[in-house]
């Protein structure tokens, strides 16, 4: 049986990265397909379920489960008259309970364009890094640029990650006890952080659905850091992130497991200051990551045919920029199924020159691990081109 052509080429695209710039065997990646010659049908219905399933039980864990009965949202503030008249604010508070546990919730924050049109969302998890973002918007943010986004005609919002689940071990391990007991299923991987804070995202996306401000057919999901990891297992479950923005997620995030760069984070680095971060069986692959089934590429087209935008960062070795660069390679054969161009760059490109021209976006930001003004400025022109 013949390999149609538009997957000859992805493939091509893959094997010229391999042997150009990456430090590593195409044999060594776990394959993302499971034949050469997989159908877009093949690919739904069962190949896809598949890695689902395996990033649940090797990575992130369950995915929460509750119904939908369970959780509200309280309107906590409402101003029409923000950033000089041109824009609305809001702040909602997400309640939910898990049956027979202790009821929980947070906040949101909404910053949008005063227009009668519903206007395309920008929702970030923020890690709080450097620091707190001002809701207010007197203080300007880089890593939020609430005015920056709103005046480019898009809908900024944001929650605070650690107010959806604790992001220390031993507060999270106990808060999970008190507000999950009763939801995780027995002989499947435990929840982690990671998949608390991606469904938490979810149900800001719940909400998102109810506002007539809001276009909730073209929404982005944009990370950095643990968020990038989370924005990226936001984005390969729930179709309706139309796009998935990950900044500086390393390993763990986009990184290739495969690709051993020398100064980039490990599993072991990970499991050891981060157990809550992922589930225990992730720690099965410390020191045996050539072992690991599975490899970040598979999770990046997950989010096929919708988009994804990867940045990196030119100081940030720690997170491995060529191996992020090389799973929006490796996964662009997704893309294909659905007769759309993943990614079209073969060799990892040069500082600040952004790569737009295919469903998956890529960056190299001069500079040290953060989420930027620029990184921000090349978002909203790949969502300009694409999303809007």
């Amino acid at each position: 049986m013949s390999i149609p052509s538009n997957l000859k080429t992805a493939f091509c695209c893959a094997l010229a990265y391999t042997v150009l710039v990456a430090p590593c065997c195409a044999e060594d990646i776990p394959a993302l397909f499971s034949t050469p010659t997989t159908t877009r049908t093949e690919w739904e219905a069962a190949r896809r379920p598949q890695l689902i399933a395996q990033f649940e039980r090797t990575m992130f864990g369950q995915t929460p489960r509750i119904d939908a009965s369970n959780v509200r949202f309280e309107r906590l503030e409402m101003s029409q008259d923000l950033l000089k008249g041109t824009a609305c604010k809001q702040k909602i508070r997400i309640h939910y309970t898990v049956s027979g546990s202790t009821p929980t919730s947070f906040d949101v924050l909404a910053v949008y364009p005063k227009t009668a049109k519903p206007v395309p969302v920008f929702l970030e998890m923020s890690i709080n890094y450097p620091g707190a973002y001002d809701e207010t918007l007197t203080t300007p943010c880089s890593y939020w640029p609430a005015e920056q986004i709103v005046k480019r005609g898009y809908a900024a919002l944001i929650f605070n990650y650690t107010n959806a689940a604790p992001d220390d071990a031993k507060a999270f391990f106990d808060w999970k006890a008190k507000t999950w007991k009763q939801a995780e299923t027995p002989n499947t991987a435990p929840f982690s952080a990671i998949s608390i804070w991606a469904w938490s995202i979810s149900r800001v996306i719940d909400w998102i659905a109810t506002e007539p401000a809001f276009d909730a057919q073209r929404i982005a999901v944009v990370g950095f850091s643990r968020g990038g990891k989370t924005a990226l297992w936001a984005g390969a479950q729930d179709p309706r992130v139309a796009l998935t923005i990950s900044c500086c997620s390393g390993s763990g995030g986009a990184k290739l497991i495969h690709q051993a760069l020398p100064q980039s984070e490990t599993i072991e680095h990970l499991v050891t200051r981060f157990p809550h971060w992922f589930t225990p069986n992730y720690a099965a692959y410390a020191h045996r990551e050539k072992e690991a089934p599975f490899d970040m590429h598979q999770l990046l087209a997950l989010v096929a045919p919708r988009l994804l935008y990867i940045s990196s960062a030119t100081e940030d070795r720690w997170a491995g920029p060529e191996g992020e660069f090389a799973s929006c390679l490796r996964a662009a054969p997704a893309w294909s199924l659905y007769t759309k161009t993943g990614f079209t760059a073969q060799t990892f490109p040069a500082a600040n020159t952004p790569l737009h021209d295919a469903s998956i976006g890529y960056h190299l930001r001069k500079g040290p691990h953060l989420l930027t003004e620029y990184d921000w400025h090349c978002y909203l022109d790949f969502a300009d081109r694409h999303l809007k």
